[in-house]
């Protein structure tokens, strides 16, 4: 279609050279006087020879048929195919939770929200010195406050947010039920102290603490067969000298006694710490309970 409209073309154009050099000639040639028989002569008005007059409009066709063929665009490159979407990956597995063995019964843990668990090498550092030192207790595994962890990992900074799961000695391997918590609760606490307001004994554990180094507040709460106690301590570490509150939450999972202890510093009042930590034990013990149903 292109090579024959340039064909029209170029034959339009081919007549139009025609009349305009023909035009030229018989205006510069003027009109001519007559044939001698006193008629005015006919003015030789188209080129001559009359093959001349086609050549032109022939050439030019030609010629422009010849340039619409040669500047015709090439026949475009097969369309590739659009890009097909990878198939995405297959989601990535969660990541597994902490297996706890409790004396033959295996427990699953994951830390509470906003704690991640201390990676292997810190985690066994820990668990080491704990085992030399607390004598009384299985520490299963120690968690802390993520962006802590992140940041102690970076440049060794204290946390000052973390937590630990443990099982006391004696109870390792042994069935628990409610009872077992109501003799632990016996066995460990003054019961005059546990009727004193939590108020009243937080206090009286400041004072404890500033001749010492540990205080106790007792139980703090008591429920869905949880319990919940209070601590106060004082801590040196690095050369620094620190206040720390505890929340122990007392629980019995798939029939075994297990121990949530949080840690937090404060400065002056520890209530504030102590009500915070509290509510991260309750949520930690639910969280704890439904992995193990």
């Amino acid at each position: 279609m292109r090579a024959l409209d340039g064909a029209v073309i170029g034959a339009a154009i081919g007549v139009l050279i025609v009349l305009a050099v023909a035009s030229t000639r018989w205006l510069l040639r003027g009109r001519p006087a007559g044939d001698g028989e006193g008629q005015p002569a006919r003015p030789g008005f188209w080129l001559r020879p009359a093959w001349v007059n086609s050549a032109v409009v022939l050439v030019s066709a030609a010629a422009f048929l010849l340039v619409a063929v040669l500047s015709a665009p090439t026949a475009p490159p097969p369309q590739q195919p659009p890009p097909v979407a990878a198939e995405p990956a297959a989601t990535t597995a969660v990541k597994a939770h902490a297996q706890i063995d409790l004396g033959g019964v295996v427990l699953a843990f994951d830390p509470p929200q906003g704690y991640c668990l201390y990676p292997d090498d810190r985690m066994q550092a820990v668990l080491a010195l704990q085992k030399s030192v607390n004598h009384d207790n299985v520490v299963h595994t120690v968690f802390g406050d993520c962006d802590q962890l992140r940041a102690s990992m970076q440049d060794g900074s204290r946390i000052h947010d973390f937590g630990m799961l443990m099982t006391p000695v004696t109870s390792m391997g042994q069935d628990a039920d409610n009872g077992t918590l109501d003799r632990f609760a016996a066995q460990t606490f003054d019961p005059v102290k546990v009727k004193e307001a939590a108020d009243q004994r937080i206090s009286q554990a400041q004072v404890q603490l500033s001749m010492g180094s540990f205080a106790s507040v007792g139980i703090l709460d008591r429920m869905n067969g949880s319990l919940y106690y209070g601590f106060l301590s004082r801590v040196t570490a690095g050369g620094d000298t620190f206040d720390q509150a505890t929340v122990m939450a007392v629980t019995v999972i798939g029939k075994r006694l297990v121990c949530i202890y949080l840690y937090a510093d404060y400065s002056k009042n520890p209530r504030n710490a102590l009500q915070s930590l509290l509510g991260k034990a309750k949520a930690a013990v639910e969280q704890f309970a439904a992995l193990n149903p």
